[in-house]
């Protein structure tokens, strides 16, 4: 799990550089990491 998290957090910061939404990041950051984790590959 905790490779996982790592391997979430990486991609997260990617692809924080491509999106120019904060705001969207801000929300997600406050839900659990797997979450985020499908959210960001949503995003992509």
């Amino acid at each position: 799990m905790k490779e996982l998290e790592r391997f979430a957090a990486n991609i997260k910061q990617e692809t924080l550089k491509k999106v120019k939404n904060p705001r969207v990041w801000k929300e997600k950051d406050v839900l659990d990491g797997r979450i985020v984790d499908s959210m960001v590959l949503i995003l992509r």
